[in-house]
């Protein structure tokens, strides 16, 4: 990823939509040469300094559009609303500078390829190019978050809170991010806290998500232990294709190491009854009062 006398740039597009009590901006990060990932920025209306939200998006082509809540077609505007997956509006309403970033792996920045042998899943094509290269997808997509959360920081009227939040295999994300970046203050887990490998012995996430060797060093109880005792969100959804009690055998493990820290308020799991959706009332109540913790407000709007 480091080539010698390259420098990541970002550029932001000259337009500005007004939307209700925010603007949207497109940007582009070139994160490595000729790799341009796309970007929405949300920015409360009024004057800073805000906190900063980082919203990964995981499994789902245009992702960040739909974060920002631009539905490509009426179905995506229908999925939308029923997962409540306008993340980055959520956040840009509470007060936050919001960046809302393409995932690598997914439109569009899904890899080129036969679709045979992939059976048309865009990240396993990012996985095999990754494995030529001596690389993984989650390391591009860490690499990414990372220079947005420089850029940011250097960038942007920000009052030095960073929350990272995701849905599915973007709350997969956030919670590497947190366990990595220690910039991150707060991190929120939705919908996708699981063993790597079940109590029945069952893999449960996709093979773009796997890190060689990693079960030598420890599992999701260790990454998460990182965090610790920053604040931490899991949440995971009855129905969605996660294992419930391995979910709660997890929650137990990483809520170990926050009493270890003496920080356990500021590990929660929550089990929703809604399958695989963002629980958006769950993730901002937590956030709140975490914020409110640490004498700092966040707005509660719908």
């Amino acid at each position: 990823m480091v080539v010698p006398g390259f420098v990541p740039a970002v550029a932001l597009a000259p337009e500005r939509a007004v939307e209700d009590g925010y603007t949207r901006q497109r940007g582009t990060l070139e994160s490595e040469p000729g790799l341009h990932v796309p970007f929405w920025l949300l920015i409360p209306a009024g004057t800073g300094p805000w906190p900063l939200a980082l919203t990964p998006h995981g499994h789902t082509h245009h992702g960040a559009d739909q974060y920002a809540g631009l539905p490509r077609s009426p179905e995506d505007a229908r999925k939308i609303a029923r997962k409540r997956k306008d993340l980055a509006v959520q956040a840009v309403r509470r007060g936050y500078a919001c960046i809302a970033p393409a995932t690598r792996g997914f439109a569009p920045l899904a890899p080129a390829g036969p679709a045979e042998f992939t059976d048309d899943q865009t990240c396993l094509r990012q996985l095999t190019y990754c494995n030529l290269r001596g690389r993984t997808p989650l390391g591009e997509r860490i690499w990414d978050l990372r220079l947005l959360l420089d850029w940011a920081l250097g960038t942007l009227d920000l009052d030095g809170t960073v929350l990272a939040a995701g849905h599915s295999g973007g709350g997969f994300l956030a919670m590497l991010l947190a366990a990595v970046d220690t910039r991150v203050g707060l991190a929120v887990n939705n919908c996708a806290f699981a063993p790597f490998i079940d109590g029945d012995g069952q893999v449960t996430l996709c093979p773009c998500n796997a890190i060689p060797g990693i079960l030598e060093w420890g599992g999701i109880a260790e990454i998460c232990a990182l965090i610790a005792p920053r604040p931490f969100l899991a949440l995971g959804g009855v129905g969605d294709r996660h294992d419930v009690a391995s979910m709660h055998r997890l929650a137990e493990q990483v809520r170990q190491s926050y009493r270890a820290t003496g920080a356990v308020e500021r590990f929660a799991f929550f089990e929703g009854q809604n399958g695989c959706r963002v629980y958006r009332e769950e993730i901002w109540d937590f956030i709140a009062r975490q914020r409110a913790a640490e004498g700092r407000q966040c707005l509660q709007t719908s």
